[in-house]
């Protein structure tokens, strides 16, 4: 997949709760020249009131975010225990 065709990853999914105040997920890529690291990432606030969000990420605005995208790994949050439940990930051409 081309990165500079989707430069936005909308993502829609429900966490019954925060594990702590400020919270955050976070979404890794590769490419293939690039391993997965927090430079090739994006992190997003999170709700944690057990209902479905869209999650739009602006993945084209990391300078990283570039040529081939291999992979992607997605961290919907950080504490252990939680309940995730997600309806979709999809690559978007206008964050729609």
């Amino acid at each position: 997949m081309k990165a500079r065709s989707y430069p936005f990853v909308v993502l829609r999914m429900k966490l019954d709760k925060l594990g702590f105040e400020g919270e955050k997920g976070q979404l890794f890529w590769t490419t293939p020249t690039a391993r997965t690291s927090e430079a090739a990432s994006v992190r997003f606030e999170l709700a944690g009131d057990g209902r479905y969000h869209d999650y739009v990420l602006p993945v084209g605005e990391n300078p990283r975010w570039q040529r081939r995208i291999t992979s992607l790994r997605f961290d919907p949050c950080s504490h252990t225990g939680a309940k995730v439940s997600i309806e979709e990930i999809r690559l978007s051409e206008d964050g729609k």
